[in-house]
């Protein structure tokens, strides 16, 4: 180990630089999220512009993209096999329903949900009831009561 001073603002230095390039790394990506949050609507008005000149410019030239590849239909259905075949996609498929399989199973033995009365959370919607809901939920309490 070095006992100079310099020795000492050089490592401090690269270790600062070490740290800042990790909290970029880290937090840019939350960053560019936020800045395209705020300018979502602009985003959604470039890329409708977009589609629209698109779609004049194909109605207007009324040949067919040369950058689209004109493939016979048995080398689309192959890849289209290769495609859902590739990485375990069939594996994943099999997992995903069944797990969606067994949690509509279970859901099925759940009690019903009572109505809830949103005019505690929402106060606007005070005098807004259902006239029908309303006079069942008196007779299961009526029921209930007996």
């Amino acid at each position: 180990m070095e006992r100079r001073v310099a020795a000492l603002f050089s490592a401090l230095g690269a270790l600062a630089i070490g740290h800042f390039a990790a909290m970029a790394i880290v937090l840019l990506p939350f960053a560019i999220l936020t800045m395209l949050a705020h300018l979502s609507r602009e985003i959604q008005i470039a890329a409708a512009l977009l589609v629209i000149v698109f779609g004049l410019f194909l109605l207007i030239r009324r040949r067919h993209p040369r950058a689209l590849a004109r493939i016979r239909p048995t080398q689309l259905a192959l890849w289209s096999f290769a495609i859902a075949i590739a990485h375990g996609a069939g594996l994943m498929l099999v997992i995903g329903l069944s797990t969606e399989a067994v949690i509509f199973f279970f859901s099925a033995f759940e009690p019903p949900h009572e109505d809830v009365d949103w005019s505690l959370v929402y106060p606007e919607l005070a005098g807004m009831h259902d006239e029908d809901a309303s006079s069942r939920k008196k007779e299961k309490n009526e029921h209930t009561a007996d």
